[in-house]
């Protein structure tokens, strides 16, 4: 089994340990419905408890692609293209050049601030967390994976009036030993 399949593998046996699965959507129309009563159906007939909750509104910080797509453009603007074909090459010597330590960047950032929201009870008012990802990763101590505080986590279970169950400590478990 390659090392993507494991972690693959391992993620959703996390996920589906989850009970119930929160997913948060943006509030664009070419999405499920806000209250999404079909897709819920369907996942139930496939075993998964899954609540459809929406983005709070005005928050570009939980758009993971647009973290992406200014890394991208950034790139791309470097070249200063001055026709459709120059743009079109590029944009795709940008997307070959973006490094995954980029990418990693964008995905901890985007993280950091779900935190943050969680923390302050879904409120989008926040500022964004700067957590030295450079120094981090000059120091070898870069992490993959963010790991969310723990009361920060139980605080917003008790407010969705979730109760933690042994099933979500596992999960837990299984979510750091991944992660390691």
């Amino acid at each position: 089994m390659n090392q993507r399949h494991k972690v693959d593998d391992d993620c959703l046996e996390f996920v589906l340990e989850m009970n119930p699965i929160y997913i948060q959507q943006d509030n664009a129309r070419t999405h499920v419905g806000f209250n999404g009563v079909d897709f819920c159906q369907a996942a139930k007939e496939g075993g998964l408890n899954i609540i459809l909750k929406c983005q709070p509104p005005n928050s570009p910080d939980l758009i993971l692609d647009l973290g992406f797509f200014r890394a991208i453009q950034s790139l791309q603007q470097k070249g200063a293209p001055k026709t459709v074909d120059e743009l079109v090459s590029a944009v795709m010597k940008a997307f070959e050049e973006f490094s995954s330590f980029e990418s990693n960047k964008i995905f901890l950032t985007l993280q950091t601030v779900m935190e943050k929201i969680i923390e302050r009870k879904g409120c989008n008012v926040y500022d964004v967390p700067h957590i030295g990802k450079e120094k981090l990763d000059r120091e070898g101590r870069l992490p993959k994976v963010w790991k969310c505080d723990r009361t920060i986590v139980q605080e917003a279970r008790e407010l969705l009036g979730d109760s933690p169950t042994q099933t979500s400590e596992s999960a837990a478990q299984t979510s750091e030993n991944a992660a390691e």
